[in-house]
């Protein structure tokens, strides 16, 4: 990439640290990562396909780039032309996702906080005003199908398209106490039941966490 988007990233991902340090309660200028995260941005899918299968040792990345992640590692890649909104965004899911992942501990952590954060993060640290209400009405609009969270907060996978209630469930937590939320999640990194974390940090069971977040919405009578 030209010099001036390099440095556009940099100052990007530098901000995008700092934020989430203040939202988890982290001391300025202090790193969660052992050394630095990577991210690695290429301006064409040839040279991206180089990287993935010279350095990566992954023939099969079909052009696909995105989050590498483990215990050890945190590697993300994008393809891009120019830092613009899209590209911040698409960097911002991705380091707010592995930052989750890596914070307090390697575990592997609960999956609604997990993804709820990447996608909540997104809206605060890199804001597509159009895309949220969309997202927002959609949130709105399954819960009145449905009165119910589908046993979102207690499952052990996701699929993308329930990404979206994560997020707005993670943002009506973070509004409503940022301190709080910031203590569940480590509780909850740590070993904690979610259950008993949501109750240590907001007094609140699933069922009650669910209908509090359907009247914030507009809908009554959700459960979990």
């Amino acid at each position: 990439l030209p010099p001036a988007n390099v440095q556009s990233i940099k100052t990007y991902v530098d901000s995008m640290n700092g934020e989430l340090n203040r939202i988890f309660g982290i001391p300025t200028g202090d790193s969660i990562w052992r050394g630095k995260a990577v991210l690695c941005v290429f301006s064409t899918k040839t040279r991206f396909g180089a990287f993935e299968e010279k350095v990566m040792n992954n023939p099969n990345h079909a052009g696909r780039a995105g989050v590498r992640g483990g215990p050890r590692r945190f590697i993300q890649t994008a393809i891009a032309t120019q830092f613009n909104p899209q590209v911040a965004r698409v960097l911002c899911w991705g380091y707010s996702l592995g930052f989750a992942r890596r914070l307090h501990s390697d575990a592997q952590g609960v999956p609604w906080l997990n993804m709820g954060i990447a996608n909540a993060m997104q809206s605060m640290i890199a804001p597509n005003p159009r895309a949220e209400r969309a997202q927002r009405d959609r949130v709105t609009q399954n819960l009145r199908r449905n009165s119910s969270l589908l046993g979102l907060l207690k499952a052990t996978r996701l699929d993308q398209d329930r990404w979206p209630i994560c997020g707005e469930i993670v943002k009506f937590l973070i509004a409503q106490d940022s301190v709080a939320f910031g203590q569940m999640f480590r509780d909850a990194k740590m070993g904690l039941s979610i259950e008993d974390a949501l109750m240590q940090n907001f007094g609140l069971t699933l069922d009650e966490l669910a209908g509090r977040f359907g009247r914030s919405l507009g809908v009554a009578n959700v459960s979990a």
